[in-house]
């Protein structure tokens, strides 16, 4: 069976996909050897945190865009050599 998944989101899809792989994909709740049970540290946020999108949102500069394109371009013609 072909996944339903489709480029655009959506949240109907997913739930009843979840449903549908629950008794082929059980949770396991228990967490790798040597993971820590909470992190902390500077790098650890809260999305209250965050108050202004700015912060956490990036803007290229047309430059960048082009040379990101590039790039993805260059790796999309490399996949089936």
């Amino acid at each position: 069976m072909q996944p339903d998944i489709s480029y655009q989101p959506n949240l109907e899809s997913h739930l009843s996909r979840v449903e549908r792989l629950k008794p082929e994909r059980p949770l396991d709740p228990s967490l790798p050897a040597g993971f820590p049970k909470q992190l902390t540290g500077g790098l650890v946020w809260e999305g209250a945190e965050f108050k202004d999108e700015k912060q956490w949102t990036m803007t290229f500069s047309e430059s960048q865009l082009r040379e990101i394109d590039a790039g993805l371009r260059y790796f999309q013609g490399t996949m089936f050599l």
